[in-house]
């Protein structure tokens, strides 16, 4: 499943759900992450946003973070990005 970049936040579970309710009892938490290169094969831009798949009936993804290696090119290679990203997917607990 893709998920919609305004559903990505750098916020962490707890303050996605406010001080009063407990993230164990509302979501079942799943990490995800997501990596990828940029240099010998050039992608689109929509294939480098967000993450590539996250488990069905995400509400949002938290504590989101990007991390971005950039190798240098030289006269016979081009340059290489490098790219990684992780968060904590919250599904909804069925009631």
């Amino acid at each position: 499943m893709q998920i919609p970049l305004e559903k990505i936040l750098t916020i962490s579970a707890q303050a996605y759900v406010g001080p009063t309710k407990n993230v164990r009892d509302e979501y079942e938490v799943k990490g995800v992450h997501w990596k990828g290169v940029i240099g010998s094969q050039s992608k689109t831009d929509q294939e480098l946003t967000g993450f590539g798949e996250v488990p069905e009936n995400t509400e949002v993804v938290v504590n989101y973070h990007y991390q971005t290696i950039i190798t240098n090119g030289s006269l016979f290679y081009r340059p290489v990005i490098m790219f990684q990203m992780s968060g904590t997917a919250l599904i909804p607990k069925k009631k």
